[in-house]
């Protein structure tokens, strides 16, 4: 997801916390002491690059790998609705094997899994009433 953030446009880390949090819907903020350790990591393995003006960005080199070796980088926003629904079921049903494994579920996460779900609702509202109107 990081990647995927700095594709779209370099950014710093705080950039990249609340840009990561809202393409999850709020499942998801990283702590600065959890980020900025992945990017450590990702700037000696050549993924990402920290530019003078404190952005972050991915480097040349690691897109030229990837696509060098078929992978591609993909964006998401180019991705069809198949593609993105598929990835929203897989992820869910790993969500569902985390929250059996666990004893309970705190209410954060709760009301993250409540969002969740209203935003889904909304997009089948929206979905249903534009296929009304076609």
């Amino acid at each position: 997801m990081i990647i995927e953030a700095l594709q779209e446009k370099p950014r710093k880390a705080c950039e990249l916390i609340k840009e990561l949090e809202k393409s999850t819907l709020g499942l998801w903020k990283p702590s600065p002491g959890s980020l900025y350790p992945a990017l450590s990591s990702m700037e000696r393995e050549g993924i990402i690059i920290r530019r003078i003006d404190g952005k972050f960005e991915v480097s040349e080199d690691y897109l030229e790998s990837r696509v060098d070796h078929g992978e591609g980088t993909q964006d998401l926003r180019n991705k069809g609705i198949a593609d993105l629904l598929n990835d929203v079921f897989a992820n869910l049903l790993s969500l569902k094997r985390s929250i059996e494994t666990e004893e309970s579920i705190d209410g954060k996460a709760l009301n993250k899994m409540k969002s969740l779900a209203l935003a889904v609702d909304e997009i089948i509202r929206e979905s249903n009433e534009r296929i009304k109107h076609q």
